[in-house]
Parts: structure tokens; C-alpha cells; sequence
């Protein structure tokens, strides 16, 4: 798009959306050193996000859920 420029409404799963370029920069590659830290980072959330996500489905596996349906038909219509 070109700057200054507002979108079309973007329909997403979170909503409608419109877009405008306020500025453009250049494509660069940053050396690794300067980049570790960020990339650490990201794999450390990532790794996290799995590690609890695999927790939580071994917690439901785990767990033994009983329905009182008679206290349950006494809140539901």
C-alpha cells in the first residue's frame, strides 16, 4: 500500500479492521549477536506456552468429572 493511504475493511476472526502505512522502512539483516536475545526470548515463550498447554491436557486426562444433574436441572431453566 502506499503511505498515507487507508485500507479496505479486513474481515479477521477478531473483528473488522482497516489499515494505513505511516511509514515505510528498508529490508535489513541483522547480524546473530544483535538478534540472540530476541530469538531466545521468543523460543523460551514458545517453549513455555508447550510446556503448560501440555500440562493442562494431562491435568483434564487426569481428571474425574461427575455432573449432579439434579443440582444442574435446579439452576437451568
Amino acid at each position: 500500500m502506499p503511505l498515507n493511504v487507508i485500507s479496505d475493511v479486513t474481515p479477521s476472526p477478531y473483528g473488522f479492521h482497516l489499515f494505513k502505512v505511516v511509514d515505510k522502512k528498508a529490508a535489513h539483516k541483522r547480524p546473530l549477536e544483535q538478534a540472540r536475545g530476541e530469538i531466545s526470548e521468543k523460543l523460551t515463550r514458545e517453549r513455555r506456552a508447550r510446556a503448560q498447554e501440555d500440562y493442562v491436557r494431562t491435568l483434564r486426562q487426569r481428571a474425574k468429572i461427575e455432573v449432579d444433574e439434579k443440582a444442574l436441572s435446579s439452576v437451568t431453566p
